[in-house]
């Protein structure tokens, strides 16, 4: 069975450089056009179901790709919670508190934020509803999500350790990662995949 974990599209946060957490800044005009460039890739995946955040962002992604989709909304799938420093620009917080924003970056598994959760957290949050859906589904399905929240899901069900969330290659906006899950074992196939957008 296949599993494909989609990032949402492009938001005005996200060029602002504002961290959004369980923020949400709208989808850009070139958001709404990855959106859609999504959901003419989705045509060539096959899928039985499709579990979504139920953040703004991720619900409006998944409107624009898939007119009419019928989609379950999982306040489990949503990004990890940045507390006091959500909307706020990251230059803003760099220079407020730069040990906390290196960590963040740097050093996931030492980053703590008043008010919001801890990679820890997101690493079991997204890795338990990912194992939970992978066990009661029998066909592909689709969970469109975020970036530490897709990063956090697969660390956890391939074994790696929080601090090892941040590695691979930067997740594009509307990218597509692709895990078999097979007799309760998860393997990568591909991460990123974002070719419908050149």
């Amino acid at each position: 069975m296949k599993i494909y974990l989609i990032r949402h599209a492009e938001t005005e946060w996200n060029v602002s450089k504002r961290l959004q957490g369980w923020g949400d800044g709208p989808l850009t005009e070139n958001g709404r056009l990855q959106s859609a460039k999504l959901g003419e890739r989705l045509k060539s995946i096959k899928f039985n179901s499709i579990y979504c955040s139920t953040s703004g962002r991720a619900r409006t992604t998944l409107s624009i790709a898939l007119k009419d989709a019928n989609a379950e909304y999982l306040d489990s799938l949503r990004e990890i919670s940045l507390g006091s420093w959500e909307g706020r620009s990251q230059a803003e917080i760099e220079k407020e508190n730069p040990v906390q924003f290196d960590n963040f970056w740097h050093h996931p598994e030492h980053f703590s934020v008043d008010g919001g959760e801890t990679f820890f957290d997101i690493y079991r949050r997204t890795g338990e509803v990912l194992r939970l859906l992978a066990q009661k589904e029998q066909n592909d399905f689709i969970i469109l999500s975020h970036t530490i929240a897709i990063r956090a899901m697969m660390s956890s069900v391939l074994g790696k350790d929080v601090s090892q969330i941040w590695d691979g290659e930067y997740l594009k906006p509307t990218a597509i990662t692709c895990i078999d899950y097979s007799s309760g074992n998860f393997k990568l196939i591909y991460f990123g995949d974002a070719n419908h957008l050149e």
